[in-house]
């Protein structure tokens, strides 16, 4: 017999039982008791954690979804920058010698800059002066289907001279050749090329940024050799569409970690050099042979 059992079976004679018996019996049952208080709360406390833990899972699967939404919302906007950006650039290599130094002095005049557009003739290798916080940018602009040498660079050194400019620029759709960068830095010339002027036109489709985030100075201005950089990968581009014999944009920017406009920057020349034919600009074109 149990000693639990021995004192229920006492229960029914507790005048039998001596004071201290009477005493431990009390203690006993009052430990069972608070034991069975116990196991409630154990059983109620699980209970609320399980409740926990199925909400928080519900929130960590709805913060899940809301992120893959926020990334899908961020690709998309990036997709109608990138393609936004893509259309600008068209635009530009559209214009003619004059319309670009139109098109490049309202770009500055919206992120604050004073411009004038010198006359059509006669304007002493400067197109564009360009005034902010004092002072003065004389600005050659070069629409080109090929990179800009030396030449420029004398002309607006020699420009900014007539027109007393504290700096010179040469601003071009494209790039520039290794004697033209070597004349800008003998003559302090900053050279403005086609990934500069295609930020400069970001941040005109960037209303957030524009006018407070960018401001063009001469410390931040000089030539990167982003041509080299592009030359490269360009290289790249054309050794891969050799291989797979069909090119289109989507095929590089998953290929190669690019954007879309950039993609189809590579598509256009691969086009003009004959490497590939030509076609609507989102169908896949076939390699020349």
């Amino acid at each position: 017999m149990s000693f639990k059992d021995f004192f229920h079976k006492k229960d029914k004679h507790k005048h039998q039982l001596s004071t201290e018996e009477q005493q431990l019996y009390k203690r006993i049952q009052l430990a069972e008791t608070k034991y069975q208080q116990l196991m409630m709360n154990i059983v109620k406390l699980q209970e609320e954690q399980e409740q926990l833990n199925a909400m928080i899972a519900k929130h960590k699967e709805t913060n899940r979804l809301l992120l893959a939404e926020m990334d899908d919302y961020q690709g998309y906007i990036q997709n109608m920058k990138d393609f936004a950006l893509f259309t600008e650039e068209k635009h530009i290599q559209q214009l003619d010698g004059y319309q670009f130094e139109s098109y490049l002095a309202e770009l500055l005049s919206m992120i604050g800059y004073n411009t004038f557009v010198t006359n059509a003739s006669g304007d002493q290798g400067i197109d564009i002066i360009a005034e902010k916080s004092g002072v003065k940018f004389g600005i050659q602009c070069k629409l080109y289907h090929s990179s800009v040498g030396n030449k420029a660079i004398q002309e607006c050194f020699t420009g900014i001279k007539i027109y007393e400019c504290d700096y010179g620029i040469v601003c071009t759709n494209n790039y520039f050749t290794p004697s033209a960068k070597e004349a800008a830095e003998k003559t302090d010339i900053e050279l403005w090329d086609h990934d500069y002027l295609m930020g400069l036109v970001a941040q005109k489709l960037d209303k957030k940024a524009l006018g407070h985030s960018f401001e063009p100075t001469p410390s931040s201005t000089k030539s990167s050799g982003a041509v080299t950089k592009t030359d490269d990968l360009f290289d790249q581009v054309v050794t891969f569409t050799k291989s797979v014999q069909s090119i289109s944009i989507s095929m590089l920017t998953q290929k190669f970690p690019i954007q879309y406009n950039r993609a189809a920057r590579f598509i256009d020349q691969m086009a003009h050099l004959g490497i590939i034919a030509e076609g609507a600009e989102n169908e896949p074109r076939k390699v020349r042979h």
